[in-house]
């Protein structure tokens, strides 16, 4: 059996959990629309919402403001939000334990 010390580089490879995601298109798109207003998201391809939510909610920190959602009502692949500043509070929904 042959043990080896990783390097302080190796380590930090591993436990780094940070994964850098480019939100470049989703802080363009928010840039456009203001604190308040509301927009309008379509998904593309294989998007799913969760992955969409999830860049944009990212986008949204970095430009210091956060998102509120809404479905929007018989159509599965677009969903309306807002933008909302940064010290707005978001009421989220809990999920249910069904038993």
């Amino acid at each position: 059996m042959k043990i080896l010390k990783l390097s302080d580089e190796r380590v930090a490879e591993l436990t780094s959990r940070k994964v850098k995601v480019d939100t470049t298109e989703y802080r363009e798109g928010l840039s456009t629309i203001g604190v308040g207003e509301w927009g309008e998201l379509s998904l593309e391809g294989d998007e799913t919402f969760r992955t969409v939510k999830r860049r944009l909610n990212l986008a949204a920190k970095e430009l210091g403001s956060t998102i509120k959602y809404k479905p929007v009502p018989g159509d599965n692949n677009k969903l309306n939000f807002q933008r909302l500043g940064p010290d707005t509070p978001v009421q989220r929904r809990r999920r249910r334990n069904v038993a």
